[in-house]
């Protein structure tokens, strides 16, 4: 048994560079490169008694120890595989990956996890061990560190789930089929829950993914003075993490994204395997199926420097990401809390899209509407090119912590704690999480068949809501729920649509903005307007601007059948002197979408 281990791929201070991060380049401090004269060093982050080495295809690793000299063999005290599933079944991921994507993927059976002697140069023995031609990549084992959050604001509200551009359109989702993440299951790999939490009945009972025999571990952090098992930040995290996802729809504490969804709990820290969020990876794929997501709630430093940025940066963890998504899991990775700017050279194009990319959906972290600076991005939040998307950085009301909700009859009691700012990119990535999780679930509704998860991605990065601010700092748009769901469904069908204002050709009053308008949805031989979700509607100049104010289904033609007849304020449709049509879009109750426009004109217009 040894100490668990956490953190990041970073250079080693020697001349020979990991083999798959591809570091080199610029140093974060413009100084000179590091020449071979230079003693080889474990940087800070790194274990110095534990090496993560990845073997070349054509290795015994029934005897891996026999490929490596004396002078090395005999360092080592002990060593495991870096995944814990049998062989075989990481070959039939491998294959079947393979064979869905038509690409070679990883062959994960050959990561050895090596535990060397007490007294043992960790930094000389692996930079011999690089040398081998046996080897592929040799890595010192990563440190625990602490998971991406950032000290709360109290805010009060759960805005995120509410219509764009403040929110993800999260309401609207519910109300299409499959839209509460139902038939998902979301796995989230971090140290620790509460599962007894009173809004948690979706993780109460819920057994947590450890090989037999292994136990999870959650780390302490010395510097933050939280000796382990920390409940104060690895428990509440992840309880904050959970209630943000699939917090009860019951009308008390806070309303989860997907409440719909299933959970599934993967510890990136044990008592056997220390600090491997790459077993937690696939210890998911094994658990879980196509469509289902892993939300890894995990940074490291990453560039050269101790800030933080995603965990892909690990070699191991990039293999796992990839097999995942191979497998058809969209895997939701949190940019991380270090300001670091991925396209910098320090960072060696691990983070070029270019160059490599595990299919993940990397979440930074943009202000929330509340700041004044909605969707710019928050000055801790990672960035550049290889960053997907963006969730709120601050402000978020979800479960545990206890700042903003204290049982007063039990308040020492955590199963009754809620917060009004849960921050970091743990939060925001959790919000993108449960907006693919309900993403997901509509298309297991609609069509039996998950989106894959290179199609989720870029569905939500082209309908999103645009990062405001200085969008050098890349971090992406805010997912928009509505216009992802339009994409997702069916050709619009197109219904018949009639603007009553008083006349023809239904002339609007521009001087009187703050009336009503009357629009009326016609059934016709083909449509029934009594199939329309009324809560659904959006009309306006665009057809996506204002929501109903009062609905009715009557007979407005005086043809026997029976219309839809919403009326909108006319303020909030944006319609404006020069517009000459008006639009109306929404969503069938089976989920179908339907748009429709009529003519207008705009009167108490300046000539």
């Amino acid at each position: 048994m040894r100490t668990g281990y956490a953190i990041v791929l970073v250079c080693l201070a020697f001349s020979a560079p990991l083999l798959v991060t591809g570091c080199g380049g610029d140093s974060p401090n413009d100084q000179p490169a590091v020449t071979d004269a230079v003693r080889p060093t474990i940087p800070p982050g790194y274990s110095s008694k534990t090496i993560h080495v990845k073997f070349r295809e054509g290795t015994n690793m029934e005897l891996p120890l026999e490929v490596l000299p004396p002078s090395l063999r005999n360092a080592v005290a002990s060593h495991n595989a870096v995944f814990s599933l049998p062989r075989q079944k990481l070959n039939e991921l491998q294959a079947r990956g393979m064979s869905r994507l038509g690409k070679t993927l990883p062959n994960l059976n050959l990561w050895l996890d090596l535990t060397l002697q007490s007294g043992t140069d960790a930094a000389e023995f692996l930079s011999e061990l690089k040398r081998l031609p046996s080897v592929e990549t040799a890595e010192p084992a990563p440190l625990p560190q602490p998971p991406p959050w950032i000290t709360p604001n109290f805010t009060r509200n759960q805005g995120y789930l509410n219509p764009i551009p403040d929110g993800i359109e999260a309401r609207f989702s519910w109300t299409i089929p499959g839209g509460n993440g139902g038939g998902v299951t979301v796995y989230d790999v971090e140290y620790n829950w509460l599962q007894t939490h009173e809004d948690l009945s979706r993780a109460s009972g819920v057994i947590v993914l450890l090989n037999p025999g292994d136990s999870n571990n959650p780390p302490g952090f010395e510097e933050l003075g939280c000796p382990a098992p920390c409940d104060r930040i690895n428990r509440e995290h992840g309880t904050a993490v959970l209630g943000e996802m699939i917090a009860d729809n019951n009308r008390r504490g806070v309303t989860g994204i997907s409440w719909g969804a299933n959970i599934g709990l993967a510890p990136a820290n044990t008592v056997n395997l220390g600090y491997n969020p790459a077993n937690a990876i696939v210890l998911a794929v094994a658990n879980g199926s196509a469509g289902d997501v892993i939300l890894l709630e995990q940074q490291n430093p990453v560039c050269g420097v101790f800030d933080y940025g995603p965990t892909e940066v690990l070699s191991s963890v990039f293999d796992a990401i990839q097999t995942a998504v191979a497998q058809g899991f969209v895997v939701i990775e949190a940019a991380g809390n270090g300001g670091v700017n991925l396209d910098h050279a320090a960072c060696s194009r691990l983070f070029d899209r270019t160059v490599r990319d595990s299919g993940a959906i990397i979440v930074g972290a943009g202000y929330p509407p509340t700041s004044g600076v909605d969707r710019q991005r928050e000055g801790f939040s990672t960035f550049g090119s290889r960053v997907d998307l963006q969730g709120w950085g601050s402000g978020i009301t979800t479960t545990g912590y206890g700042d903003l909700y204290l049982n007063p009859d039990c308040p020492a009691v955590p199963d009754f704690w809620y917060t009004g700012d849960f921050n970091g990119t743990s939060g925001a990535a959790a919000m993108v999480a449960g907006a693919v999780a309900n993403l997901q679930g509509i298309a297991f509704a609609q069509s039996g068949i998950p989106l894959p998860p290179l199609q989720i991605r870029e569905l939500l990065v082209q309908t999103g809501s645009p990062q405001l601010g200085n969008t050098a700092e890349h971090i992406g748009p805010r997912p928009d729920l509505r216009q992802a769901i339009a994409q997702l469904t069916h050709s619009a069908i197109d219904v018949a649509l009639d603007i009553h204002s008083g006349g023809a050709p239904n002339p609007i009053n521009n001087t009187n903005g703050e009336g009503v308008i009357s629009v009326v949805i016609l059934t016709t031989e083909t449509f029934h307007a009594s199939t329309v979700n009324p809560t659904t509607i959006r009309f306006g100049a665009t057809g996506t601007e204002a929501s109903s104010v009062q609905s009715a289904l009557e007979d407005v033609d005086g043809d026997g059948d029976i219309d839809m007849m919403l009326q909108f304020r006319i303020q909030n449709t944006t319609i404006q002197c020069g517009h000459t049509s008006a639009s109306l879009t929404g969503q069938t109750f089976d989920g179908r979408a339907i748009k429709g426009s009529d003519s207008i004109v705009m009167e108490g217009c300046r000539k």
